[in-house]
């Protein structure tokens, strides 16, 4: 594990994300605060791998884990002001569990060949990773990417939100 992964950084750069920030509800955002809280031992085998859209995707996948195994989902919609959902909260956390268990195979299927599965698609990885749908990656964070040097630690620290959130928002 990446010696000093500072979970403070990693939830300030959370909060500071307008797509978490616009999207969260304050009482939801404190459950996401428990995972954050998780994320150096949650993450562990992941933080010191350079970022690859197989690493990029491990990690997620180690997210939706977390989230199916820990009941974070039914946690976070719980916490959503009564009435701002389309649904009511047990509905919409079993749709999203329901989502997210069909997801693990697509990320799955990108993981055991990225080349071939982007292809298909039209994309090459850093396409994938600077996509809105993908790892919206920022400028900065690109170019990190472009030069060699980020991990999954760091792009936790910087760009938290392109681990922890799906790539709709």
């Amino acid at each position: 594990m990446p010696e000093g992964l500072d979970t403070q950084k990693i939830w300030n750069a959370l909060t500071a994300d307008p797509v978490f920030a616009g999207q969260i509800p304050a009482a939801a955002q404190a459950v996401f605060r428990e995972m954050v809280d998780d994320l150096p031992r949650r993450l562990a085998p992941h933080l010191d791998k350079k970022v690859t859209a197989a690493s990029f995707m491990e990690a997620k996948l180690a997210v939706l884990d977390y989230s199916l195994e820990t009941g974070f989902v039914g946690k976070m919609f719980a916490a959503f002001p009564e009435g701002s959902l389309p649904l009511p909260a047990a509905a919409m956390a079993e749709t999203m569990v329901g989502a997210l268990k069909m997801m693990r195979g697509a990320i799955e299927e990108i993981i055991r060949d990225p080349a071939e599965v982007l292809g298909q698609s039209g994309m090459d990885e850093r396409q994938m990773l600077a996509h809105p749908q993908g790892g919206r990656f920022t400028a900065a964070t690109l170019s990190a990417y472009d030069a060699g040097s980020l991990t999954i630690g760091a792009l936790l620290e910087t760009q938290p939100a392109s681990v922890l959130i799906d790539g709709n928002g």
